[in-house]
């Protein structure tokens, strides 16, 4: 009885094959696509998550209206941040090899 490993099926391989090509030709329009949008992206996310946290302290610090949702504010401006780490994230685990 032979020892045959799973890369010795060529069944298998071919599969292996097909299915890192699909994932190269899936991959690169997504990067492309990513790549253009990248500056637009970081700034506008970067810009919103800076302007969200500067109002947050500033209505807090003048106490302009007692029910400003500080805390919302923080919060959105951590989540702003969060999706561009995500944004920058998916560039580089789609322009891994």
């Amino acid at each position: 009885m032979a020892n045959r490993s799973s890369s010795d099926n060529p069944k298998l391989r071919i599969l292996t094959r097909l299915s890192q090509a699909l994932w190269t030709v899936a991959r690169f329009p997504a990067l492309a696509l990513l790549v253009l949008l990248k500056p637009f992206a970081s700034t506008l996310l970067a810009g919103a998550a800076l302007l969200c946290f500067l109002m947050a302290f500033f209505f807090k610090w003048t106490g302009a209206d007692p029910r400003f949702p500080f805390w919302g504010m923080l919060s959105i401006s951590i989540v702003l941040a969060l999706a561009l780490f995500l944004y920058e994230a998916l560039i580089v685990l789609l322009s891994r090899r």
